[in-house]
């Protein structure tokens, strides 16, 4: 009301950190622009490191994506970091939790939430509350490279959508049509370079302009709707509210 119009809260259960603590001295970031996805990698002294990727899948519209990857750089040590799902606030002020359902999709273990908005923006033309459905997979609590091995990973994946069977079909066919990790990122990957280069902007013998640019293309073509989606898309009416 009153210009007040915002983007309903809602808990983040994509939000998975381990206990390695990461600072400047230890910690390297990228944002892969081209691929779309933004990663963070911590070092442990000289003997592990941990990988972190994550981002909104570009096919299959409805999820994200959390890869941690735990490496062994020297040694034979045995190594464990722990994992932790923050959401934060489970009913946040816009929401109030209808139901939480335990269950398993093609052999994993996932949790769904479903909520209704607490406001509706104009009963005139939203007559009944909005809903939403969240989705994900249960996280171990710790991610364990054993003496033997070289690496070890986890790849924790949540679904938000309007409906339970929507976010639950989106699970359903990535943990059925795609057979390895790699299968899923190279989907991603495939659909956001076709979209990224399809807006592809450069300006010659200038560096910082171009990643200017192309900083600007990642931010619009991530509130933009991919050109080709596992399941069908909603509308789209445009932007945030308040503009970009």
């Amino acid at each position: 009301e009153k210009g007040e119009s915002h983007r309903a809260r809602i808990p983040n259960y994509s939000n998975v950190s381990t206990s390695l603590n990461c600072d400047m001295s230890n910690c390297v970031y990228h944002l892969h622009l081209k691929q779309g996805f933004f990663e963070q990698t911590t070092y442990d002294g000289t003997n592990f490191k941990v990988t972190q990727q994550i981002y909104a899948h570009r096919f299959y519209n409805r999820a994200i994506v959390n890869r941690i990857v735990l490496e062994r750089l020297d040694g034979t040590a045995e190594m464990s970091v722990d994992l932790k799902l923050s959401p934060g606030d489970e009913e946040s002020v816009d929401l109030t939790l209808i139901r939480t359902k335990l269950d398993r999709i093609s052999g994993h273990d996932v949790v769904t939430r479903c909520y209704e908005t607490k406001f509706r923006e104009d009963p005139l033309y939203q007559p009944l509350s909005s809903k939403v459905c969240i989705s994900h997979t249960e996280i171990p609590s710790k991610l364990t490279v054993l003496s033997t091995q070289g690496r070890a990973e986890f790849v924790h994946i949540t679904a938000v959508g309007r409906t339970e069977e929507e976010v639950r079909q989106e699970l359903f066919d990535i943990f059925t049509k795609e057979n390895s990790y790699e299968s899923l990122f190279a989907k991603h990957a495939q659909a956001w370079e076709s979209d990224f280069e399809s807006y592809e902007i450069s300006v010659a013998n200038s560096k910082k302009l171009n990643q200017v640019l192309h900083s600007s293309i990642f931010y619009l073509l991530s509130n933009l709707p991919s050109s080709l989606t596992n399941q069908p898309k909603d509308p789209f009416w445009g932007l945030s509210p308040s503009g970009i």
